[in-house]
């Protein structure tokens, strides 16, 4: 069985020279008196320090417990995170990371977890000894959203805190492309890139023989949509597009971006939607990096506050409010210069 720090570097594609900080701040959200392990893990991040064992080497790490038994496990201050499932099972908690086959054994030695308490994971017949520095609840949304109709119900809902830390302006790149993105307080948002590589979906070939065709290579494409942050991860739906080829009916699925690091002026995020994974078997990694306004003519119109406050998307179902290039003035021959 392999170890968990190995299938831990094996997921994330290991460290690069572009390490993420991620922040970590004394914190505390010690349970209740008589409260079980069960009823008190749930939301909750939960960092220890670890120094001893051969699982862990001198490294933070981040055991983040959705509400519905799902886990990530990320070393603090690395590109190294991995996901999976938890069940608690009385004083102990078993840990799986998915398709790795990989079960460990989680401890709170001093009873339920608290700031200053001991923390133990056994895996591979290696036992990592460590002390709790931060426990903090982490940033929910209700229930995740999935279908379009759910994302419909979110525009002039309520931030949560992680949310507040995300609006603003944004140029990102990843592997595949650039783009940039207005995040706004209404959880819409507006995006533009620019299609410049082949798609998978531009590639395979229909029954009839028809190869379908997405916009030509070089075409920008403007996007507007909902957003949420749910569980350390950021879920985006789009509603209307330029691309021709863009159908909004309720079998589009949200791209999900799960949060490596989120600082005041950078945002790093792993693509977790279905898998996704580039020519070499890496995830896509994406770094996005605040502006303070646009410089692409149709982004322009979103530089005012106003635009960060929020957009009316139903005036834009249907148009994509992408501004007409300029038609070139035509002088004919007999009068030019």
């Amino acid at each position: 069985m392999a170890g968990i720090l190995v299938v831990l570097v094996a997921g994330c594609g290991g460290g690069n020279e572009d390490q993420e900080t991620e922040a970590v701040t004394s914190g505390q959200e010690n349970p209740e008196e008589g409260v079980s392990l069960q009823e008190f893990l749930p939301g909750k991040a939960v960092v220890g320090a670890f120094d001893e064992g051969e699982l862990f080497d001198n490294a933070s790490m981040r055991f983040l417990f959705a509400e519905g038994g799902g886990l990530t496990l990320s070393e603090i201050g690395r590109d190294r995170k991995v996901s999976g499932t938890y069940e608690v099972k009385g004083p102990v908690v078993l840990i799986r990371i998915e398709d790795k086959e990989v079960i460990g054994v989680l401890e709170f030695p001093g009873g339920i977890p608290k700031v200053g308490g001991e923390i133990q994971l056994e895996a591979d017949d290696e036992i990592a000894k460590g002390r709790i520095t931060v426990i903090q609840p982490h940033a929910t949304y209700g229930q995740v959203p999935r279908t379009p109709a759910d994302f419909r119900k979110l525009p002039g809902t309520p931030l949560n805190e992680r949310e507040k830390q995300y609006v603003g302006r944004w140029v990102g790149e990843d592997q595949a492309g650039q783009w940039t993105t207005i995040i706004r307080e209404d959880h819409t948002f507006s995006y533009l890139t620019e299609v410049s590589y082949e798609r998978p979906e531009e590639l395979e070939e229909l029954d009839d023989g028809a190869v379908p065709r997405g916009p030509d290579h070089g075409t920008k494409i403007i996007v507007h949509g909902v957003w949420a942050i749910a569980n350390e991860s950021i879920y985006f739906m789009d509603l209307v597009s330029s691309d021709p080829e863009f159908v909004d009916d309720e079998s589009n699925s949200p791209l999900i971006m799960e949060i490596v690091s989120m600082e005041a002026g950078k945002v790093v995020c792993m693509n977790m939607t279905y898998g996704a994974v580039t020519e070499d078997g890496e995830p896509y990694k994406s770094v996005e990096r605040r502006i303070e306004k646009f410089e692409e003519p149709e982004m322009q119109r979103f530089n005012t506050p106003e635009a960060l406050k929020g957009f009316d998307i139903l005036s834009a179902h249907g148009k994509p409010q992408f501004p007409e290039p300029e038609e070139e003035e035509v002088v004919p021959a007999g009068e030019q210069d």
